[in-house]
């Protein structure tokens, strides 16, 4: 690789462990913000509103909805997509201090990855699911019934709760 003005080229091998990290926080973000956003509110379903249908009040839209992430079950909006990864292009020619060249190398290198990315996310995420249901199921017997109510609301409304 040609070397920048700001130095030399990161190397290939650095950049393709960037984007891998990036994608892994994000599929794991996103499966944080489906447990802590979408899931248990008494039917294992997400509430109405979160998968595109008619929303209820305070609802921010979800998956398939405006402004919302695409849910386990659900891919993104194309245009989300596309905004998300610019967005990381723009941040990775940033942080990594890019050449024009590797700016549009890794413009193209993240669309044609994506779709791996989410055929992954959806085959993990019942087993994820099955996991911390599994740990909810075990804090309810060791609680009692005041602590099962807590630990349920602090489940809905707790960031990083199972």
């Amino acid at each position: 690789m040609e070397p920048t003005s700001t130095g030399a080229a990161p190397s290939r091998g650095l950049v393709i462990a960037v984007l891998a990290a990036i994608f892994l926080g994000g599929i794991l973000g996103g499966i944080a913000v489906d447990r802590t956003l979408l899931r248990d509110r008494g039917d294992h379903r997400p509430p109405r509103g979160m998968m595109g249908g008619p929303g209820v009040p305070g609802d921010l839209g979800g998956p398939g909805g405006p402004g919302g992430p695409g849910g386990p079950d659900r891919p993104m909006d194309p245009e989300r997509r596309a905004e998300m990864q610019k967005h990381m292009v723009e941040r990775l020619a940033r942080e990594l201090h890019l050449s024009d060249d590797q700016k549009a190398k890794v413009a193209e290198m993240i669309p044609r990855h994506m779709a791996a990315f989410d055929s992954l996310r959806q085959s993990m995420a019942p087993q994820l699911r099955g996991l911390l249901d599994t740990l909810n199921a075990d804090m309810e017997r060791v609680l009692t019934p005041e602590q099962v109510d807590q630990w349920r609301k602090m489940r809905r409304h707790g960031p990083g709760m199972p």
